[in-house]
């Protein structure tokens, strides 16, 4: 099966950076092709007026606390780990699968195609990733006994993850451990001969917090980052999500050490953490640096496109620096829309190479984004053809207010994937209901035989209402899954071959 994009601004993410007009070829989920493609396709799709992107990394997620989000707003990382863990301890595995979906379609609305996820039941997150059409990077985070909510070892059960998902096509297994509040140098050690022993990555808080990075030094004598180059923790397998509180002297270690890091400025701001990661030096220092919208508890949303402007500025403005570039090191053409496409997730996986970018070796994984919204109001940056002006320029854009659908995998989504499950949860009986449009009884969730394979008639389609509680966490659970549902309909099967394509249609000024 065949798909082309037909008529783009197609901004490649190739090496060059080379930003052409043209098409962009897809069969049976490779990009093909790019340019003045004169060929025919099973599938073809206008892009005249978008710019064609590649798919967005998102680098450090808790895709599941999606049901979650509400819960602990207005309070800071050290108030919000208690009230998330309390809720945490009664999640069923439907709920995390039910959470990791609604958050899959959500980022998918923002053009994101990939990410990069620490928590545990990565399984059914596994899943979720598959239903959706995704790629997932998954963390089966660890942590010390004596303060997991997780049934069983966290160890062994990482390593089972690992085991057991190992050459998915959508889905890369790794070992995540929760951070040095709560994970000793054994659990360290451990994790890491795991990830050794498997091939595989390692993802971890890092220096988050002031408080964090304190308590530690008090403890050992050493700062997060100093201590776990010490135990021989950090190295090329490693992404550290934050590090917002580092020195000099630890962005040196990372570079020197090989770390890549999650820059989740959105989540820091939320949660009053104080420090900004030295982006600018990381670079400098060779540091690899991706964006992460961390949990939609600590940001509220999982909008790739929101945290790409806020990274962009927040540099300029505590650095009182206009000067400072979206590249964030002056004299280098990169910007943080790098960040989300060229970003961790895919410089340091071998895996990953043929990822996010657009060009005849890169994996189906692309999105187009247009509109004439007030944010794009000068077609003479597109004119231009030149990457820093039009990079520039898309992340000026509100996702919400260009985005009108998206393609992936199984379904083409518009709003949430409102999909029937079977199995308990915890939150359906507190918080939700899925009720039947075409009758006023509560319908009893059942498990799916598989794709539809037409459009699931709105009549039928389910949608989620919030059940008349007056707790308020019900009602922070109720609002995030009501502000998720919406219509879903299966794709044509000429789509179902492309795993994690996206084009989610808006409006850029045609390129001339």
């Amino acid at each position: 099966m065949s798909l082309l994009l037909r008529g783009g601004l197609v901004i490649t993410q190739d090496e060059k950076r080379r930003v052409v007009s043209g098409d962009v070829l897809l069969e049976d989920g490779r990009i093909v092709a790019v340019g003045d493609v004169d060929q025919s396709a099973d599938d073809v799709i206008d892009c005249t007026g978008c710019a064609v992107l590649p798919g967005f990394i998102n680098l450090h997620q808790h895709v599941a606390n999606t049901l979650l989000r509400g819960v602990a707003d207005d309070v800071p990382l050290e108030e919000m780990l208690p009230r998330a863990s309390a809720i945490d301890a009664k999640l069923t595995r439907r709920d995390v699968q039910i959470g990791a979906l609604l958050g899959c379609v959500e980022m998918i609305r923002s053009g994101t195609t990939s990410f990069h996820d620490l928590f545990y039941w990565e399984d059914e997150v596994a899943r979720a990733v598959r239903e959706s059409g995704m790629r997932g990077f998954l963390s089966w985070v660890t942590l010390d006994e004596a303060f997991t909510t997780q049934h069983g070892n966290p160890l062994k059960n990482a390593d089972a993850f690992v085991a057991k998902q190992k050459d998915d096509p959508l889905v890369t297994p790794s070992v995540g451990v929760q951070g040095v509040y709560v994970a000793s140098e054994e659990t360290y050690a451990k994790a890491k001969e795991i990830a050794d022993r498997r091939d595989v990555r390692l993802h971890t808080h890092l220096s988050e917090t002031r408080g964090e990075v304190e308590g530690h030094r008090k403890r050992t004598g050493l700062r997060p980052v100093e201590w776990l180059e010490k135990i021989g923790f950090l190295g090329e397998r490693v992404t550290a999500a934050h590090c917002a509180w580092v020195t000099m002297n630890e962005v040196r270690a990372l570079a020197r050490c090989g770390v890549s890091v999650a820059h989740c400025p959105v989540s820091n701001m939320k949660l009053a953490s104080g420090g900004v990661a030295p982006v600018p030096e990381m670079l400098e220092a060779g540091v690899v640096v991706g964006l992460g919208t961390d949990s939609p508890i600590s940001n509220n949303g999982m909008d790739v496109f929101a945290d790409m402007k806020v990274a962009a500025l927040l540099h300029k403005a505590t650095r009182w620096d206009a000067k400072i570039d979206a590249a964030l090191t002056t004299g280098k053409s990169w910007s943080a829309l790098c960040w989300d496409t060229t970003s961790t997730a895919k410089r340091s996986s071998r895996w990953t190479q043929r990822l996010n970018s657009i060009s005849s070796t890169s994996a189906a994984s692309t999105y187009a984004v247009s509109g004439c919204s007030r944010s794009i109001s000068c077609a003479k940056s597109f004119a231009s053809k030149s990457f820093r002006d039009i990079s520039a320029r898309i992340m000026s854009i509100s996702s919400a207010e260009t985005t009108r659908r998206s393609h992936v995998a199984h379904f083409s989504i518009s709003g949430a994937s409102a999909s029937r499950f079977s199995g308990e949860s915890f939150f359906e009986s507190r918080t939700f209901m899925c009720r039947n449009a075409t009758s006023d009884s509560t319908a009893t969730p059942a498990t799916t035989s598989g794709p539809r394979t037409g459009p699931l008639p709105a009549s039928s389609t389910p949608r989620i209402t919030a059940h008349a509680s007056k707790s308020s966490r019900a009602v922070s659970c109720a609002r995030a899954m009501m502000s998720a549902s919406s219509r879903v309909r299966t794709t044509p099967p000429a789509m179902r071959t492309f795993p994690s394509t996206i084009v989610a249609c808006t409006s850029l000024p045609r390129p001339p």
